[in-house]
């Protein structure tokens, strides 16, 4: 019986033996799969930015012995951080593919890179995606790479202070900042005002080019959308010197418009009237000789000589249609003269415009920009501006945007002045985010994955 236990026993534990190899061998397997998986990816997004960077044996298909240290930036980089190795080596041809060369991405911006990846953790979006919206931001708005992280923290600034998050902010730069970059208008504004908006309902690319249309329209605005501004006392444009000039002419020049104006209204007004005198004098002269006509031709039909009384009727018609002969020449000389004056003021009018328009081109080709979205903003409060007339000056989608952004004003300013002083927010975001078990746990998966790369 004993033997029998013992035979028993031995081959349970041979099973046993059996089994656990056979599992250590399948996890084997399935840790090596992924390993090998993991590094295919790893490679496919260095193969990539190496093509960009033109760091790319294209005989061989391999990467240029210059691409090693770039390599062991991006995994170090990986190592710290709760994104995986090939996700910040996309997020680094994001930053090629915005012109940096290998020497920039390896050394300088370094920080550049592990700004991005840290930057993703506190938008909430993966690296790539969070880099394409960096990047397009920067080179839309003209900001050097290098002050990429005032861009980020400005981002922070305003997705931790208004109802709008990186996509829908993203999506909205994407329309407004070549704008706004082309009109002076500071990142930090423009960024608050895409927030502000989102606060009154409006996000994404219904902000972006609503924003857009309304600077679009200051920039070039039409001659009654200038007229309306000038009533108003709006200045919203920063001018070369030449540019000033032209617009103080401009606004000398309105007036005598406007003077010009009512003189060829009140001209017009008064040959009308005179036109009207001589149609009547001309009808009235008509009816009379017509009388005169009817009385002979009923004396011809009866045969008969005219009647002293009939005689005395034809003689008080055409003294009357003396009278109104010589009242005819005077109001003839009168609409000679209204007629005369009228083409006058119609040519001093027309001068007068053709000079405006003039000064109105170089005005805009003298434009700089903007003084400021916050000095649009106020301006229009205090003038009064009406709903009609920001709908005049910006038209209907430019001024649903400034309406909206005007409902918000102290958000707006106060979001601004945020903005201003954003200056290391994205980096005390990450602080807050590294304490958390979700970013904890998402760093020993990326170390996990440099042990798979290394494998």
């Amino acid at each position: 019986k004993v033997s029998d236990s013992m035979s028993k026993m031995t081959k349970t534990m041979a099973k046993a033996t059996i089994a656990a190899v056979a599992l250590v061998a399948a996890l084997t397997f399935g840790f090596v799969k992924k390993s090998v998986s993991t590094f295919t990816e790893f490679e496919v997004a260095m193969h990539r930015m190496g093509a960009t960077l033109g760091e790319t044996n294209f005989e061989t298909g391999e990467l240029n012995k210059s691409m090693e240290g770039l390599e062991t930036t991006i995994r170090d980089i990986a190592k710290v951080s709760q994104a995986t190795a090939s996700e910040v080596a996309r997020a680094g041809n994001v930053l090629a593919l915005a012109g940096l060369d290998l020497d920039e991405l390896g050394t300088s911006t370094e920080g550049a890179i592990k700004s991005l990846v840290d930057f993703s953790v506190v938008a909430g979006v993966d690296v790539e995606t969070a880099a394409g919206i960096v990047i397009s931001s920067v080179k839309g708005m003209g900001i050097e790479i290098e002050n990429m992280d005032r861009v980020m923290d400005v981002f922070v600034t305003t997705m931790t202070s208004s109802f709008t998050d990186l996509t829908t902010l993203g999506m909205a730069m994407k329309f407004l900042a070549p704008t706004a970059n082309a009109a002076g208008v500071e990142i930090e504004e423009a960024a608050a005002a895409i927030g502000s908006l989102g606060d009154a309902g409006l996000q994404g690319t219904i902000a972006g080019t609503g924003l857009r249309m309304s600077i679009n329209k200051l920039l070039s605005p039409t001659d009654d959308a200038r007229r309306v501004m000038e009533r108003l006392g709006l200045n919203f444009l920063t001018l070369t010197p030449a540019g000033e000039s032209a617009r103080a002419t401009m606004n000398t020049l309105s007036a005598s418009i406007a003077s010009a104006k009512f003189e060829v209204e009140k001209t017009s007004a008064a040959l009308e009237i005179l036109n009207a005198k001589m149609d009547d004098l001309s009808i009235d002269q008509q009816k009379n000789q017509l009388a005169i006509m009817q009385i002979r031709a009923r004396a011809d039909r009866e045969g008969r000589e005219l009647t002293q009384e009939e005689l005395k009727r034809i003689s008080k018609l055409e003294k009357a249609n003396r009278s109104l002969s010589i009242t005819q020449v005077e109001l003839g000389i009168k609409q000679q003269e209204a007629s005369r004056d009228a083409k006058k003021n119609n040519k001093v009018l027309s001068e007068q415009e053709a000079q405006y328009n003039s000064l109105n081109d170089v005005v805009t080709s003298q434009t700089m920009g903007l003084t400021s979205l916050s000095d649009v903003v106020n301006q229009l409060a205090e003038s009064g501006a009406t709903t009609a007339e920001i709908l005049e000056i910006f038209s209907v989608r430019g001024g649903t945007a400034i309406m909206a952004l005007m409902g918000q004003r102290d958000g707006f300013l106060e979001l601004v002045d945020a903005n201003m002083k954003a200056d290391g927010a994205a980096r005390r975001y990450l602080q807050t985010m590294m304490l958390t078990a979700d970013y904890q746990l998402k760093t020993v998966i990326s170390a996990f994955e440099e042990t798979r790369i290394e494998i």
